[in-house]
């Protein structure tokens, strides 16, 4: 969202988009995992389930569903190819930041990208490792975003960011989205600990969905 909010205008309304997307975001993303608990009794967001599940799934439905399953895998082709092209343009703008021209951070970005993407393309309990790990991370870039508003100020920043730039906007709260985030981060962490991961491991353990793995490489990418 950072790399594309760069290229916003006047007219794009910085609170009204900022509330709305991820709204909506999270309410398709609860009924779609609420739709394959109760249908088909499994995870959508699962791995295995993507590759393996859901094509036999739509396969029942006949020359529509084989449709439908085609539509959805280009769906999901464009969601993370349009996720990539955000994480490339952020840090090739960062290098450019720091002096390296942009024909050389690009390439340089890409190729660094494909060497540590090619670790979860070649084992999937890698892939299903960072996808957990780096999916709660989320969760505190958006809390860090928020800290950096309150210490900047969250009348000077309404005022100078997107009172004075972008037009119709909503009106900002100070306090209610850190508060919403420390909850889920909080509520995340006692589900860990209080419940087995999913392979049954315990929270303390060094597994693919654990606790203790999670916070590792949060400090360690810190």
């Amino acid at each position: 969202m950072i790399p594309y909010a760069t290229y916003m205008a006047r007219r794009h309304a910085v609170v009204k988009y900022g509330c709305v997307i991820p709204t909506v975001n999270n309410c398709l993303d609860m009924w779609n995992n609420d739709f394959c608990h109760s249908i088909f009794n499994f995870d959508y967001k699962s791995t295995r389930a993507d590759k393996k599940r859901i094509p036999v799934l739509f396969s029942k439905i006949g020359s529509f569903g084989r449709a439908l399953c085609i539509l959805f895998f280009f769906c999901l082709s464009f969601a993370g190819i349009s996720s990539l092209i955000a994480n490339l343009e952020l840090v090739a703008h960062t290098l450019a930041d720091f002096g390296i021209p942009r024909k050389f951070g690009m390439p340089l970005t890409v190729l660094f990208t494909f060497l540590i993407g090619l670790m979860s393309a070649l084992d999937l309990d890698v892939l299903t490792n960072q996808d957990f790990v780096w999916g709660f991370a989320l969760l505190l870039n958006g809390l860090m975003l928020q800290i950096m508003v309150i210490s900047y100020g969250t009348s000077r920043f309404r005022a100078q960011v997107y009172n004075d730039y972008s037009l119709d906007d909503w009106i900002m709260p100070k306090f209610i989205a850190p508060i919403e985030a420390i909850a889920i981060i909080v509520w995340w962490a006692i589900d860990l600990i209080d419940k087995d991961a999913g392979d049954g491991e315990n929270w303390y353990e060094f597994g693919r969905e654990t606790l203790v793995v999670t916070i590792v490489q949060f400090a360690t990418s810190v």
